[in-house]
């Protein structure tokens, strides 16, 4: 009852429209993952950035990735995929480390370095995605795992975009489909947990910016259900081009909004 009462308290001091429409970007962004498997935070962030501080949106997306991600592990069967964790043990580590360190720093960022930060990535992410252009690797190329695991890592830990790095990364090393899917419901359920518990530590998510992403979970988890239920009745690539090519607008105003600030 307390805790119904003062997430009512702090919704009602955002204005309607900004409740409003961080409805609606949670329901596109739960969608997106739900169809295509990546970009929520990536679109719920920088939708929610454009309205609210970035760390207050940063706080906002933590609850509803932790559960859709948690979720995504659950079906794929986080148990099965727990004796592949030594093949990718670099990956995985750095990862780790990466997380919580990152987010540990986070607080201490300028808001004008964070959205660029964002910004770039989201922008670089989608350019790159976009290009279709496909490059392989070794399984046992550790300086690959230590790279694309410190891309993860941070990109976790400033804005819970972990998913990206991690498929491009399992991608490049031919990474046969079953156990792509197995290992990535360890990583995302690993790093959805790293992310909530990071900012906890940073101060990042408390009880201020809690109620929003709490608030959150129903539209994502709606996107999110919707999503992986239409998935297979129209053309994925399709999709999969207009949300990057939402996404490259989207980062190259975040990069000038860090510009111009």
């Amino acid at each position: 009852m307390h805790r119904r009462l003062f997430m009512e308290s702090y919704l009602s001091h955002i204005d309607l429209s900004v409740v409003i429409f961080a409805t609606f970007a949670g329901l596109a962004a739960g969608l997106v993952k739900g169809v295509v498997g990546f970009g929520m935070p990536m679109i719920l962030l920088s939708s929610l950035a454009m309205f609210l501080p970035i760390y207050s949106a940063l706080a906002a997306l933590i609850l509803p990735t932790l559960l859709t991600n948690l979720q995504q592990a659950r079906e794929q069967g986080l148990s099965q995929s727990i004796p592949l964790m030594a093949k990718h043990k670099i990956f995985i580590g750095v990862m780790v480390i990466l997380i919580f360190s990152s987010a540990a720093l986070t607080p201490n960022l300028p808001q004008q370095f964070l959205l660029g930060i964002l910004g770039i990535f989201i922008l670089s992410f989608s350019i790159f995605q976009m290009s279709g252009y496909r490059f392989s690797l070794s399984s046992e190329d550790y300086r690959a795992q230590f790279l694309f695991g410190s891309i993860a890592g941070v990109a976790g830990g400033l804005c819970g975009a972990f998913g990206p790095p991690t498929v491009a990364y399992l991608t490049a090393i031919n990474t046969a489909k079953n156990e792509q899917m197995k290992i990535q419901a360890l990583i995302y359920g690993t790093g959805a947990m790293l992310m909530f518990f990071g900012h906890m530590a940073s101060g990042i998510f408390n009880f201020s910016t809690a109620p929003l992403s709490a608030f959150l979970i129903l539209p994502c988890v709606c996107g999110f259900w919707i999503g992986a239920r239409i998935r297979n009745t129209f053309d994925q690539n399709m999709f999969r081009k207009v949300t990057l090519g939402v996404l490259i607008l989207v980062g190259a105003n975040l990069i000038r909004r860090a510009w111009f600030m």
